[in-house]
């Protein structure tokens, strides 16, 4: 059996190696200090929504500086953090019941691996 062929209950493996392969293209931290275009904003909405977290004021940060003084902020709201925290638990339980976890975090250790040789290179050249 392929890659793409396995599944893990209702999760099409092949899927998740296929969005790790690309990573590799996209255009990681290029619009980085730009305004945030009208689809971002809505994207980050919909996402937000996706988690309950209801209606939240989206915005970008300025430059370098602002994204590292926002990362930082004691102040900042976890919400979104708690909910895909919530998420992730209750993935993991749902596999580790059908005993599908070893074969979910395989792949899903592909994307880690994809995500961290890109971004790290890219955010040393941004």
């Amino acid at each position: 059996m392929t890659p793409t062929e396995r599944r893990a209950g209702a999760i099409d493996l092949g899927r998740v190696e296929r969005f790790a392969a690309t990573l590799a293209s996209a255009s990681w931290f290029a619009a980085a200090g730009e305004p945030l275009t009208e689809a971002e904003i809505a994207e980050a909405r919909d996402y937000l929504a996706a988690l309950d977290l209801g209606a939240v004021d989206v915005a970008g940060a300025g430059d370098w500086t602002a994204a590292k003084r926002i990362s930082r902020d004691p102040e900042w709201d976890p919400r979104w953090w708690q909910a895909e925290e919530r998420l992730r638990k209750a993935l993991l339980d749902d596999l580790a019941g059908a005993g599908e976890t070893d074969l979910v975090m395989s792949a899903l250790t592909k994307v880690t691996d994809a995500a961290t040789r890109v971004v790290l290179g890219a955010a040393s050249v941004a």
